[in-house]
């Protein structure tokens, strides 16, 4: 069963990002629910200081880049933390 670890809302409201101790999800009211299970994360960059994002990229491949204005190096850390624990279970 999904435990949440951390959450975050943005953007008045209008977007958050919920990490449970098996997947990461990101929602906003434009675009549907993204679904990432922390199993399929390869790798997390953040983008330079002038680009508000950060990207995951999937043990398949595919990029998924999750606007991140509020603060980069906290939402990767978050992210890393989660994969850890994760690891451990």
């Amino acid at each position: 069963m999904s435990e949440l670890v951390f959450e975050k809302s943005y953007y008045l409201g209008f977007a958050k990002l919920s990490i449970y101790t098996d997947k990461l999800v990101f929602k906003t009211l434009f675009i549907s629910e993204i679904v990432i299970p922390l199993n399929q994360i390869a790798s997390i960059t953040s983008g330079a200081f002038y680009e508000p994002m950060i990207t995951i990229e999937t043990t398949g491949g595919e990029k998924i880049a999750l606007p991140a204005f509020f603060n980069k190096k906290s939402l990767k850390s978050e992210i890393e933390k989660a994969l850890e624990k994760s690891k451990e279970h």
